[in-house]
């Protein structure tokens, strides 16, 4: 697990990549807030295709898509490359709390996919034996 701190357009930023499966990456990274000023820390996954390319889908909250998550948001005067630091190296310290949330994510997505056909023909056969039962 290796720690990038690097400052581009925005100011100081901090990223650490921490392999979360065979095609995925957890992503834990400090910056400054776009919108709303301060200094946020925030984890997401990515999908690692085969040729390397790296896609994440947006759940938009619908507990679809990949796992992302809020872990730490501050307001420091100044936001410096030390700040930066610090707070990254606070996130971390999560580290085992958040790889864990986000393979729980995972594992809900995956149970829902294997219930919904179940589901899908158990309400197909309700509406059959209602639909016969109206017949009759």
């Amino acid at each position: 697990m290796e720690t990038k701190i690097y400052k581009d357009r925005d100011g100081w930023n901090a990223k650490t990549v921490v392999p979360l499966d065979e095609r995925r990456e957890l992503v834990i990274r400090t910056s400054r807030r776009q919108i709303g000023g301060g200094l946020l820390t925030s984890a997401a996954c990515w999908s690692v295709n085969a040729a390397g390319y790296q896609t994440h889908a947006m759940g938009l909250g619908t507990g679809c898509g990949d796992f992302s998550t809020r872990i730490v948001t501050t307001q420091p005067p100044r936001i410096t490359e030390k700040v930066v630091a610090q707070q990254h190296e606070m996130a971390l310290r999560q580290i085992d709390a958040i790889r864990q949330a986000a393979q729980l994510h995972y594992a809900a997505q995956a149970q829902a996919e294997t219930e919904a056909p179940q589901l899908e023909a158990a309400h197909q056969r309700q509406a059959g034996s209602a639909a016969t039962a109206i017949a009759l």
